[in-house]
């Protein structure tokens, strides 16, 4: 059995579809789909997104917009 303090801290920092396809992978559907249910509802939205934008949306506020970084 795997660690569920590890598998949610990877579903966390998930920042795209195939990273949590990489997690159903090693942990088994099961295992992700028990993790899944113990996130909060923001984080599950937050990965709801990502997942229909494959990636667009980005994790933490010290990043910058492209537009800014490359002024």
């Amino acid at each position: 059995m795997h660690d569920v303090a590890d598998l949610l801290t990877s579903l966390k920092d998930a920042s795209k579809k195939s990273d949590v396809k990489n997690l159903i992978d090693t942990y088994g559907y099961e295992s992700v789909s028990q993790a899944w249910n113990q996130l909060d509802g923001v984080t599950r939205s937050a990965l709801q997104l990502m997942k229909a934008f494959d990636g667009v949306v980005i994790h933490g506020s010290e990043r910058q917009p492209d537009s800014v970084r490359d002024q």
